[in-house]
C-alpha cells in the first residue's frame, strides 16, 4: 500500500502505521538525525520502522531533503517543511530558542546587521553598567528609544503560531534572548528571558519594579526616590539566575531544540543548543544568516521565520 505526499512523493505503509526507513547516506549532519527518528517509535508505538527502505541525502546549504538518485520506487520523499513537521510530530518535548530575527519580522531592528542597533556603536560602552553608573545621557536615551520603538510594533505570525503550539501542548517552552516581550504579548506562557526585558524598569536602590512608562518620563522611584533603570542585562552583568536555570531545565529535558532567528554568537546563550544536541536532542536552525552551529543541525533553513513556521504548521494541521 502506498500513499502520495502533498509534494508529489510517496511513502509505503505496513501493518497499522507508516514505515519510517533509516538507511541514510551518512554524513556529518545526517548521522545526528537517526537517533531522533528512532525515538518516534517510543513516542508513537503505532509507527513501524524499516531500517532498509530509504536512502536520503541532506543538502546542508539549502536545508532540503532529497531522494537519492537511483532509489527504489515507493520511498519517502519529504520537502523541508514536511520533514520539520515530522520531527515535531515525533517529539515528546519541543523547546524553542529565539533571537533578534524573531523580532525583526515585527519591524524591530536586529543588532549585528548593517542596519542593526549596534551599527557605528560600541555596545560594551553604550549598554554597559559603567555607562549607567556614570549617568551618561546617551545610555538613557538609547533605552528610551528602544522602549518607544516597542510601542509601535505587535507580535508577528511566527509569535502567534508558537502560542498555538503551546496551547496544543506541542511546544513545552521558549528560551529567548529578546527583551521586547513580544512572546508574552502574543500569549506565550512559559518564556525564559535570558537578557531581561524592556516591559519593566527597576529601582537601583530599593529594587522595586515599575512599568517602563516611568522611565520614559524621566521619573524617580515612587517608593524611595532612587534612580530607575531598564530591567535588561547590561554588559558587565550576570544573566538572571532564575531565567538561566529555567532555560537549562528546558534544554536538559527537550528531545527537539529549535533555534529561531539567532546568530548563536553570544555566550552563554548559545550553550543551550549545544547541550541539547550533546544529549541526543534533534536540532533545527532557522536563521537568515549562517550560524556557528549550522553543521550540527538536522534541518537548516536560511529563510524568514514566519514563512517556515507557517509552512510547517500547515503540515501539522
Amino acid at each position: 500500500m502506498s500513499n502520495t505526499c502533498s509534494d508529489g512523493g510517496a511513502f509505503t505503509c505496513a501493518g497499522n502505521g507508516p514505515i519510517l526507513p533509516l538507511s541514510y547516506q551518512r554524513n556529518d549532519v545526517l548521522h545526528y538525525f537517526i537517533p531522533f527518528v528512532e525515538r518516534l517509535s517510543s513516542c508513537f508505538p503505532y509507527i513501524s520502522i524499516d531500517p532498509g527502505s530509504w536512502n536520503r541525502k541532506y543538502d546542508k546549504v539549502r536545508g532540503v531533503t532529497e531522494r537519492v538518485e537511483g532509489a527504489e520506487k515507493g520511498v519517502l520523499f519529504m520537502g523541508k517543511y514536511e520533514a520539520f513537521a515530522q520531527m515535531i510530530r515525533g517529539s515528546c518535548n519541543l523547546v524553542v530558542f529565539t533571537g533578534a530575527g524573531m523580532s525583526t519580522e515585527s519591524g524591530l531592528p536586529d543588532f549585528r546587521s548593517d542596519q542593526g542597533i549596534w551599527k557605528g556603536a560600541d555596545p560594551s560602552q553604550l549598554a554597559s553598567v559603567e555607562a549607567m553608573e556614570r549617568g551618561e545621557e546617551e545610555f538613557f536615551e538609547f533605552y528610551r528609544t528602544r522602549i518607544r520603538a516597542l510601542l509601535g510594533v505587535s507580535p508577528n505570525e511566527g509569535h502567534m503560531i508558537l502560542v498555538d503550539w503551546e496551547k496544543k501542548r506541542i511546544l513545552k517552552g521558549i528560551i529567548t534572548q529578546n527583551v521586547d516581550g513580544l512572546h508574552q504579548r502574543a500569549g506565550s506562557k512559559r518564556v525564559a528571558e535570558l537578557h531581561g526585558n524592556l516591559r519593566e524598569v527597576s529601582c537601583r536602590k530599593c529594587r522595586s519594579i515599575f512599568p517602563n512608562t516611568l522611565f520614559l518620563e524621566g521619573e524617580k522611584c515612587p517608593h524611595c526616590g532612587g534612580n530607575l533603570r531598564p530591567s535588561v542585562v547590561l554588559f558587565g552583568e550576570m544573566l538572571p539566575m532564575r531565567a538561566l536555570q529555567e532555560a537549562q531545565d528546558m534544554a536538559d529535558e527537550c528531545d527537539l531544540f529549535v533555534v529561531l532567528g539567532s546568530s548563536l554568537q553570544v555566550s552563554p546563550a548559545n550553550w543551550f543548543p549545544r547541550e541539547a544536541r550533546s544529549r541526543g536532542a534533534g536540532l533545527v536552525i532557522v536563521n537568515i544568516m549562517e550560524t556557528p552551529l549550522d553543521a550540527m543541525a538536522d534541518l537548516l533553513f536560511h529563510e524568514p521565520i514566519g514563512q517556515v513556521l507557517k509552512g510547517v504548521d500547515e503540515y501539522l494541521n
